[in-house]
């Protein structure tokens, strides 16, 4: 006849498999805690990386800023030199031009005071000669 599987044999593989299931699952339960974790720590260093490298860009975007306006100024400030040497260049022009009027001017009045003050003997009458 058939083996009969006795109800306390049922029973105890019964309790057996579901004590093992119950291990199981705790370790399961363990395992997915210790995954959560992880993945936790993972993304806290991935946002602490991208932090971290969105300030280095930021950092980097102020230094390439920077250099930008320091050749700015450097070009705007040779430009306002070359303007200025020029106004220098245009008075200093003025100013040699004034001067040279200035002495022909002065040579003239020279020339006509002495012309005043010793009359020359070409406009004298020809007896006093």
């Amino acid at each position: 006849g058939a083996v009969g599987i006795s109800p306390e044999l049922l029973q105890a593989v019964t309790a057996s498999q579901q004590k093992e299931q119950e291990r199981m699952m705790a370790r399961l339960e363990a395992m997915s805690a210790v995954m959560e974790e992880v993945k936790g720590g993972v993304s806290a260093l991935q946002q602490r990386r991208e932090k971290q490298t969105s300030a280095e860009l930021l950092v980097g975007q102020v230094l390439v800023d920077s250099v930008s306006r320091v050749v700015e100024d450097k070009e705007a400030l040779r430009q306002e030199v070359m303007r200025l040497k020029g106004e220098l260049e245009n008075a200093a022009y003025d100013a040699k031009k004034s001067l040279d009027e200035r002495r022909r001017l002065e040579e003239a009045l020279e020339r006509q005071n002495e012309a005043i003050a010793s009359p020359s003997t070409a406009s004298l009458p020809a007896e006093a000669k």
